[in-house]
């Protein structure tokens, strides 16, 4: 029989979302990190007797979680097959399969496809269109959709980026694009945008919860992320401040689970979709909340912000940013992929 990592991305590239929700993905990777120092406990037991070491050392070393990422693998000297998507401004950008389409929305029929030979989602431009966040699915690595973080270099160089055990849901640059915030599910991460100087910004206990997907707010000083209340069975956006101070929640969607975050150019809005399907807004304050559109996965905003593109189904819609406007993309387009975890990017003017 299939494991379940097969099963899950079988299901992703057919285009299909895994029937997981945030926090379950987290405590199904939770078992098995939990799983895997056991074992590596009953190795250091073993090697605890047979070479002397002290008992309490061996039980320590299997045990304790990493607390800051391990540094990242050097970069990769092969050509990035992401690089051609530098050289296309002002695109609606997202996964259909194994490709990487890329619209212009003046010319929908010219559309661009980037065929690649893994699963690969765009997570997060940087504002320069310099550099390139992408998550990919390694066979036997991540569960669900966790996967593994590059940061892909417009002159096609490619870097991993490190965390304690190597699986991420999300990610985004700092507005100056010098720095990325990401996750491991139960703890946020920044990092230098070459993988330089990893450091733990903030954490939540497994016991207490979960969170994940991390975006930076375009003036810099603040980080929007998902979070899952274990025990209370609720899901939240909360904010913290860049300097992992002052978190503090803006909105709790109840037993929905809350995804593709997103704000707009100017900072003054937050965009998230919930189970129900529904793409709503609010303020940074958490007021003003309004429901946009019904719609699924991740949306973006126009580098001017004067567009939102969504995901309806397996279809790609835009709207006006008070929702108003709404229609689908013309063309005969390639399907979209991820289901409830669609990726769509919108790529700089620069």
């Amino acid at each position: 029989m299939a494991d379940l990592r097969t099963l899950i991305r079988q299901e992703m590239e057919r285009g299909a979302s895994p029937s997981y929700t945030f926090d379950a993905l987290v405590r199904r990777r939770d078992r098995t990190l939990r799983n895997r120092r056991i074992a590596a406990t009953v190795v250091g037991l073993g090697l605890a007797v047979g070479t002397g070491l002290p008992f309490a050392g061996a039980l320590r070393s299997g045990l304790e979680p990493a607390q800051t990422p391990t540094p990242a693998a050097s970069v990769s000297t092969s050509q990035s097959p992401l690089t051609p998507l530098f050289s296309l401004r002002d695109r609606v950008m997202y996964r259909s399969g194994k490709n990487i389409v890329a619209v212009d929305l003046a010319d929908p029929n010219s559309a661009s496809r980037l065929v690649l030979d893994q699963t690969t989602d765009l997570i997060a431009w940087s504002t320069d269109r310099s550099h390139l966040l992408v998550r990919r699915y390694p066979p036997g690595g991540c569960e669900g959709t966790f996967g593994r973080l590059f940061v892909i270099a417009a002159d096609g160089s490619e870097v991993p980026l490190p965390s304690s055990h190597g699986c991420s849901l999300g990610g985004s640059f700092s507005p100056d694009g010098s720095q990325i915030a990401y996750d491991d599910g139960s703890r946020l991460y920044v990092v230098g945008v070459d993988g330089s100087d990893p450091g733990r910004l903030m954490g939540t206990d497994f016991e207490r919860g979960s969170l994940g997907y991390p975006v930076w707010s375009p003036d810099g000083d603040r980080i929007a992320f998902n979070v899952y209340y274990e025990g209370r069975y609720k899901y939240a956006i909360d904010v913290v401040s860049s300097d992992g101070s002052g978190r503090h929640q803006i909105v709790g969607t109840g037993t929905r689970s809350p995804g593709g975050l997103s704000w707009s150019p100017n900072g003054s809005l937050l965009l998230y979709t919930t189970g129900a399907h529904s793409i709503l807004s609010l303020r940074p304050d958490g007021s003003e909340l309004r429901k946009l559109a019904d719609g699924t996965g991740s949306s973006a905003w126009a580098p001017r912000g004067s567009r939102i593109a969504f995901a309806r189904g397996r279809e790609l819609f835009t709207m006006a940013p008070d929702g108003s406007d709404a229609h689908r993309v013309a063309g005969h387009l390639p399907a979209l992929s991820g289901g409830a975890d669609a990726r769509i990017l919108w790529s700089p003017l620069r």
